[in-house]
């Protein structure tokens, strides 16, 4: 249980973004790597289990970020749970929420400071994940009003693929001149963003 290992799906070589051919390859390599690095990516860290939905993971985990004055970047759903980025100038790392049952959540944390990994404040992530996760009820939702959303393509009608918070530190690449922007995802995978205030649909 210490590692798992992906492959993120393959993107093809180029997209059609307004009439415009742009390059997909060349976008992506001007992205880098958060904390999982290219097209494989693997985590390591602290590892708990909550008597928690994923979603209430979730929330758990946005709160418990919130109390430490910590950012929570970047939110991937997945078939199974979450995968989450976070960084600010001093840390960068991970959460990794796995359901295995309506109940019952595996979180993964994984903090890293100049390339080396902080188990330390793995665990204090970890404690006050499971602080908040005990007294929050089971009504009460993750608040998307700070995220972007992010899409599975740069086109109008994509499918949403996750959240990036609005003043991340988190690297994004401008794509074409229709202020579309690109990030890499924990998963490896690419996702879209649009900034609404250069968005030539509202003029």
């Amino acid at each position: 249980m210490g590692r798992m290992t992906g492959i993120a799906a393959s993107l093809s070589a180029a997209l059609l973004l307004g009439g415009c051919t742009i390059p997909l390859v060349a976008t992506v390599a001007t992205i880098p790597g958060t904390l999982f690095e290219g097209l494989f990516y693997t985590f390591e860290g602290e590892e708990h289990s909550l008597p928690v939905s994923s979603s209430l993971a979730l929330l758990s985990a946005q709160k418990a970020f919130a109390r430490m004055a910590l950012p929570l970047d970047l939110i991937e759903p997945r078939k199974d749970g979450y995968l989450i980025d976070f960084r600010n100038g001093n840390l960068s790392g991970g959460i990794m929420l796995r359901s295995y049952a309506d109940r019952l959540t595996m979180i993964r944390t994984h903090v890293g400071g100049s390339s080396m990994r902080i188990a330390s404040i793995e665990a204090s992530i970890l404690e006050v994940i499971k602080y908040e996760a005990l007294k929050s009820g089971y009504g009460e939702t993750f608040d998307a009003t700070p995220y972007r959303i992010l899409y599975e393509r740069p086109l109008e009608g994509a499918s949403p693929v996750g959240w990036l918070l609005v003043d991340s530190m988190l690297h994004s690449a401008k794509i074409g001149s229709r202020g579309w922007y690109a990030v890499r995802m924990p998963s490896g995978a690419i996702g879209f963003w649009r900034d609404e205030v250069h968005n030539p649909s509202r003029s």
